[in-house]
């Protein structure tokens, strides 16, 4: 499966889930070039990971969103938690 990085549009991240951890889905973004504007979210899940300091909790390292875009592909966009959010897309 081939991951790009994308570039998501300031400003057009989608807001509700945001308040319970999940990062907002931009609502556009571009990659290689192309603009694509999400029309609904397909699915979620995410990955987790031990804990770097040796205890026994686990934490979330990535969340996965399948998207639809406008022009009807399927994608499936992907953050990974951190100092910063680093997001692409995998198609």
């Amino acid at each position: 499966m081939l991951r790009e990085p994308i570039v998501p549009e300031p400003g057009s991240f989608m807001t509700e889930s945001m308040s319970t951890g999940v990062p907002g889905v931009p609502r556009r973004f571009t990659v290689r070039g192309t603009r694509y504007e999400v029309v609904r979210v397909l699915g979620t899940r995410k990955d987790t990971g031990p804990c770097t300091s040796g205890s026994d909790e686990r934490y979330v390292r990535r969340h996965f969103f399948d998207i639809e875009t406008t022009t009807g592909e399927r994608m499936t966009l992907r953050v990974s938690r951190g100092t910063k959010q680093d997001w692409s897309v995998e198609q």
